[in-house]
């Protein structure tokens, strides 16, 4: 066997495990679903747009089914970004108040870290797990990197 033919086996059952993988999910057994919804028809068009011009473009149809694959879910993705349910403008509204809690926590004379981790009890439900994710990350920081860490430890 070739090393051309061997790629070329490899790639293919790279393609299908990677088909099978994204159509399994985690779900096994999904609750009945519309059969037509704009949503589905517009992740139909893009996915099958996408394949048909890898398909022409190359001549490759494994290809083409792994982008259309691909596109399908990127598009799924995409339609289900704002279903977190809240609004863009909750969500700015909740950065500006938070910010402004920061900066008098800031001006009360608390470090930068120190004021983060403060802040995170206060702050609006619409940003609250991502200022929690901010300050656990910010409690990790290696001493080197973090000045509040330097000056609990030299005092």
């Amino acid at each position: 066997m070739s090393l051309a033919v061997a790629v070329l086996v490899a790639s293919t059952l790279a393609g299908v495990l990677a088909v099978l993988v994204l159509l399994a999910g985690d779900e096994f057994v999904r609750a009945p679903r519309p059969a037509a919804t704009p949503g589905r028809l517009v992740r139909l068009v893009g996915a099958g747009g996408a394949a048909l011009v890898v398909i022409a473009a190359s001549g490759w149809a494994v290809a083409g089914v792994i982008v259309g694959v691909g596109c399908w879910y990127v598009i799924g993705v995409w339609q289900q970004r704002d279903a977190s349910g809240v609004s863009d403008l909750e969500r700015i509204d909740a950065l500006a108040s938070w910010i402004e809690n920061l900066r008098d926590v800031l001006i009360a004379g608390d470090q930068p870290v120190g004021a983060i981790n403060a802040t995170v009890a206060t702050c609006p439900a619409a940003i609250k797990p991502q200022v929690r994710r901010l300050a656990a990350g910010l409690g990790r920081q290696a001493t080197d990197r973090s000045p509040r860490i330097i000056v609990v430890i030299s005092s």
